[in-house]
């Protein structure tokens, strides 16, 4: 390594491009309504200081520094209920050398909460603090019912759990639970077995992080693929297919978006090619039948990038594809992610005498031995 010295090594999300001089991330917990909590949290990870440079493979061990407050409902569905909190700190900065929060504000700020499904589970991510009169309000078609918290403790890493009945305009409180938050959730990378990961369908295959070849041998491919070189990457997930219709089409209702499906005045989807259509009277996307398990086609790269950050993802680079494509192959020996030869490339691709119109539906065809289609 640089100077043979070991170094440590420090991971935080969500990533920032920006942390100023003093590696301070801010916080800002406001907005948690409509959005995606992993995208709200802040996870954090150091390293021991005992590793190389020479290593590709750096393990992390990333940790909640937040706060998560959990609500159970019982006894009946509250849809479109809104729930509100006051009196929490919702701004505060981080510090990557220390892990201290510090300049908390915002405390008269009012946080949109974000609410399960039929109302039955509400979860808040709070900044550490000691709340001493903080409100959480539910509101359901005029009718509203407060909780008031008083003296309370939040510490960082831990998960509180309540049981709630509410019966308008009261709220009964039971069944304090208080745990690790996170404890069995940590991300362990370059440590967990190379399994495929439950995101959607077990959608997700973990490529461990190593040194691979790149690019293309001299006078093979394009010149802007010379010369193959080795490169160190680390761990990312892939997934092992297209994606399809039916899966865009989940993305595209949970984003509710309409036709044509636009974001940020970025273009989506250029028609769908007929397979995915919007229905105007119910606002919702959906395949056409039999459809589902063909792959999404006419996507744009904005609409890609947006399914996949939709996953807590992003589209993978050129390195991390070329590396999927030689994970069972490291030392660049075979001309085909599946093998060396011809001879059975028709298992694996559509073309020649298998080659059908148009698309095939997903995993139809032969996958690596890695699972990789």
């Amino acid at each position: 390594s640089y100077n043979n010295k070991r170094k440590s090594f420090l991971a935080y999300y969500p990533y920032m491009s920006v942390v100023n001089g003093n590696f301070i991330s801010p916080i800002n917990i406001k907005d948690q309504r409509e959005h995606d909590l992993s995208k709200v949290d802040l996870l954090y990870a150091v390293t021991s200081g005992d590793e190389s440079l020479d290593n590709a493979i750096v393990p992390l061990t990333f940790k909640h520094q937040l706060s998560k407050l959990v609500l159970n409902i019982s006894d009946r569905y509250y849809d479109n209920m809104e729930v509100k909190a006051t009196g929490f700190y919702t701004k505060a900065n981080f510090s990557l050398v220390d892990r201290s929060i510090t300049e908390r504000a915002g405390e008269s700020d009012e946080i949109d909460v974000k609410v399960g499904v039929h109302g039955l589970r509400i979860e808040m991510l709070v900044i550490p603090q000691r709340v001493s009169n903080g409100f959480i309000s539910f509101n359901l078609v005029g009718n509203e019912a407060k909780w008031n918290i008083v003296n309370k403790d939040f510490e960082a890493g831990k998960k509180y759990e309540y049981s709630l009945h509410i019966d308008f305009p009261k709220v009964d409180v039971s069944g304090e639970l208080i745990s690790d938050w996170g404890k069995g959730e940590e991300y362990l990378v370059d440590t967990e077995p190379d399994t495929e990961i439950d995101i959607i369908n077990n959608l997700l295959v973990k490529i461990a992080g190593n040194t691979y070849l790149i690019g293309s041998p001299q006078g093979v491919g394009l010149p802007n693929e010379w010369p193959q070189h080795k490169a160190g990457i680390g761990t990312f997930w892939i997934t092992p297919y297209e994606i399809t219709n039916e899966q865009y089409v989940s993305f595209l209702n949970a984003r509710r978006a309409v036709a044509p499906p636009m974001l940020n005045d970025s273009i989506l989807l250029i028609d769908g090619a007929g397979e995915i259509l919007f229905n105007a009277s119910i606002a919702k996307w959906y395949s056409k039948e039999g459809r589902e398990s063909y792959p999404i086609t006419n996507v744009t790269w904005y609409g890609a990038r947006e399914f996949a950050r939709w996953l807590g993802g992003d589209l993978p680079t050129e390195r991390e594809w070329e590396a999927a494509c030689r994970v069972e192959d490291m030392e660049g020996k075979s001309l085909f992610s599946f093998d060396n030869s011809k001879n059975d490339e028709l298992d694996y691709v559509n073309c020649k005498e298998k080659a059908k119109s148009g698309t095939m539906p997903v995993k139809s065809l032969k996958p690596t031995k890695y699972g990789l289609y």
